[in-house]
């Protein structure tokens, strides 16, 4: 098998986890900033916006750059930005650091299939 087929199945693995592990957690996130569940699903909605604006954007990235150096790059800042998350103090702030982690990890699915 592949090692590098392999590598871009965690990856995308990871995205669709970044994506769903905040469902769980709304009410909870609501109490902690107090606010109500829909405001808090806010970080779910930034995260999907910025998931599918930024595919259009990935390709032709990968292109130019190469795919799989585009990825791991992709990769090591969403990990940041996910990192970042748990620092935040407000919503909004998670908010934002959530979008942020839509807009970089969304690039494995995309240039992964392309690569394949």
């Amino acid at each position: 098998m592949n090692p590098t087929i392999v590598l871009l199945a965690i990856a995308a693995w990871n995205t669709g986890i970044a994506m769903r592990v905040v469902e769980p957690m709304l009410p909870k996130l609501a109490a902690d900033f107090d606010c109500t569940v829909p405001a808090a699903a806010w970080v779910i909605t930034a995260f999907a916006i910025a998931q599918a604006v930024a595919q259009i954007i990935h390709g032709p990235t990968g292109d130019r750059f190469g795919k799989l150096r585009v990825v791991t790059a992709l990769m090591a800042c969403s990990a940041v930005a996910a990192f970042m998350c748990g620092f935040a103090r407000d919503l909004e702030t998670l908010v934002a650091w959530r979008f942020a982690t839509g807009l970089l990890s969304s690039g494995t699915m995309t240039l992964g299939m392309a690569h394949i």
